[in-house]
C-alpha cells in the first residue's frame, strides 16, 4: 500500500510540464475568477509557450504567485529557485509562496479598483520545466 502511494505521488511530482496537443490535459488556466475561488490551487499560464523547451505544454504556476497590475512586474524578492529545472510541484508551490509574499512586501495588496481581469497576471517559474 505505502508503495502504491509512494508511486502515485513519485508521478505526480514530475509531471510538471506536460506534452499535451489537448488543452484539457493541463490543469484549468490562471484567471481571475479561478484564482479568487482556488487561491492556493495549481493553474496553467494560458497564452504563448515562451519557456524553452516547453512549447505547446502546460505552463504551470500557482494562484499565489499570481498578482494584479495593468503593467508586467519583474520577479520579486530573493526566492530561492529549485536549483535548475523543477522537479517537483512541492518545489514549485514553495517558490509561488515566496513569491507572493515578496511582492506584496514590495507592491503592497492591490487596490479594490486594481482588482481586475484585465490586470491579473502571474509570474512564471524563470527556468524551464522539466517533464
Amino acid at each position: 500500500m505505502d508503495r502504491i502511494l509512494f508511486a502515485a505521488f513519485l508521478t505526480a511530482s514530475l509531471v510538471l510540464c506536460t506534452r499535451a496537443v489537448d488543452p484539457a490535459a493541463c490543469p484549468p488556466d490562471c484567471t481571475k475568477d479561478f484564482c479568487t475561488a482556488n487561491p492556493k490551487a495549481k493553474c496553467n499560464i494560458p497564452g504563448p509557450r515562451e519557456i524553452p523547451g516547453c512549447t505547446g505544454q502546460c505552463q504551470l504556476t500557482y494562484c499565489n504567485a499570481c498578482y494584479y497590475s495593468n503593467t508586467a512586474r519583474n520577479l520579486p524578492g530573493n526566492c530561492r529557485d529549485c536549483g535548475g529545472p523543477i522537479s517537483s510541484l512541492y518545489c514549485l508551490e514553495r517558490w509561488a509562496y515566496c513569491i507572493q509574499k515578496a511582492d506584496i512586501k514590495e507592491n503592497g495588496k492591490p487596490s479594490s479598483s486594481d482588482i481586475t481581469e484585465e490586470n491579473f497576471q502571474c509570474y512564471r517559474y524563470p527556468c524551464p520545466l522539466r517533464g
